[in-house]
């Protein structure tokens, strides 16, 4: 009696212990898919390179996506894209810029021509110590600046009046 009580014992506990080693690989499973999923949603994000320009917009908003527009290139620089995957990003809405009278339309395209000309000098100016030297809050604002004088052009051209 005393040994069927003792291998029923070492039995619960072999089983318990198989138990908890499932336990642990599920949970260990599920700390992986968690990280893995934070990671995909916290990559760097593109802004609106990847967007189709908004052509029926109004010229208020058309100039904003263009601003907008001016930054995120900059920012997906910044961020460590590299020229060929910024490239990559532009070129999915490439229009032809002679499609459109003048317009907030033109204007976009033909920047995005000489931008995408240009990308690779941008990305190589990060190398200088001018920028290495600049903080978070000077890289920034200089990105929004560039973006918000972007934008002032724009309206200053097409606007209303």
């Amino acid at each position: 009696m005393m040994t069927d009580t003792k291998q029923t014992n070492d039995t619960n506990q072999t089983l318990g212990g198989e138990d908890n080693k499932k336990k642990l690989i599920f949970g260990g499973g599920a700390v992986v898919a968690v990280l893995l999923l934070l990671s995909l949603t916290s990559s760097a994000d593109t802004g609106n390179l990847d967007q189709t320009f908004p052509v029926d917009a109004s010229v208020a908003e058309q100039c904003e996506f263009l601003g907008n527009y001016e930054s995120s290139m900059m920012q997906a620089a910044v961020d460590g894209f590299s020229a060929s995957d910024i490239k990559e990003l532009m070129r999915e809405d490439m229009i032809d810029s002679d499609q459109f009278d003048r317009s907030p339309a033109k204007m976009f395209y033909e920047l995005k021509e000489s931008r995408i000309r240009k990308i690779d000098k941008l990305v190589k100016s990060l190398e200088s110590e001018d920028f290495k030297e600049m903080s978070t809050e000077e890289v920034e604002a200089k990105i929004a600046k560039q973006g918000k004088r972007r934008e002032q052009r724009c309206l200053d051209r097409f606007a209303e009046s």
